[in-house]
């Protein structure tokens, strides 16, 4: 018995093509083209999936309330905080560690102590504290000034008081931090965020913002990192000119924290985007501080 296999004369042909192409190629050339064929859709997929995180977070950009922002995992917060914490009493924990940490709060120490050194601000608030290392320092250095900090996590309020509850003039607390304004005394204090606001929408900063003109403070000083948006894929400029705010990466915003301040009452006295150990080339902090417009 004799059974022929039967093709159409086409498919035979473009076989009979391929195979020939398949002599000509070496095994590492058709490994190669594979490999980038996955490359190409491992990066489609992962732009389907970036797109989608966009929408999402353009989409929650409307909102004014702060808890549905920042940490999604349970304990997030806390998981955050004890990183910090881990990283900061790691052996050789110094200026050539890899990351942003280390020259973060040399410059964040630098900054507050020369703006604390004159003796006027007698009140640092903290807004999103997370882990009260550049707090507990200062206060320690500045007995006399009360240094406060509102995190939303209980948690990370018990954390704190465990690892600084000793120092008298530092305070965690937990909650709303408007109804916090409106129970106490801000005259000429001085309103500290460091990577947070990075997590939230423009319209809340502008509260923010506007909040603490009210409330009495004096000063903003700001700590926020930056880099190249996955929205626009360009630069983003930081100035006194209003300007949508653009989604950067990884549920992180790039607003014009300059230009909020001052529309909120705030003169702006300094700036300087600096570059941290960070791996990521484009990674940059944006520092700032203002003062309230007479």
């Amino acid at each position: 018995m004799k059974i022929e296999q039967n093709f159409d004369p086409d498919f035979e042909k473009k076989f009979i093509r391929h195979q020939n192409i398949g002599k000509r190629l070496s095994k590492s050339m058709v490994r190669g083209f594979i490999e980038r064929l996955a490359g190409i859709a491992r990066s489609i997929d992962n732009d389907i999936k970036r797109r989608e995180r966009l929408e999402k977070h353009l989409e929650i950009q409307k909102s004014t309330d702060s808890s549905e922002y920042g940490y999604t995992r349970p304990f997030g917060d806390l998981h955050a905080a004890l990183n910090y914490a881990t990283e900061i009493h790691e052996p050789g924990f110094s200026e050539n560690s890899l990351g942003e940490s280390y020259l973060l709060y040399q410059k964040q120490i630098e900054s507050l102590r020369e703006a604390l050194s004159h003796g006027k601000i007698k009140r640092v608030f903290n807004f999103g504290i997370c882990y009260a290392h550049v707090d507990a320092i200062l206060a320690q250095e500045f007995p006399e000034i009360q240094f406060s900090g509102i995190d939303l996590s209980p948690h990370n309020k018990a954390f704190n008081d465990c690892e600084f509850g000793h120092i008298p003039n530092l305070e965690i607390i937990t909650g709303d931090v408007f109804s916090n304004w409106q129970s106490d005394d801000f005259n000429g204090a001085l309103l500290f965020h460091s990577r947070t606001l990075v997590l939230l929408p423009k319209i809340f900063i502008k509260k923010l913002y506007s909040a603490a003109k009210t409330a009495g403070f004096e000063w903003i000083m700001g700590f926020e990192q930056n880099g190249l948006s996955e929205e626009t894929l360009s630069p983003f400029t930081f100035d006194l000119t209003d300007r949508p705010s653009v989604y950067w990466r990884d549920g992180m915003y790039l607003h014009n924290y300059l230009a909020i301040a001052e529309e909120a009452g705030f003169k702006v006295k300094t700036a300087e985007n600096f570059k941290t150990n960070h791996t990521s080339p484009d990674y940059k902090v944006l520092t700032f501080l203002a003062r309230a417009a007479l």
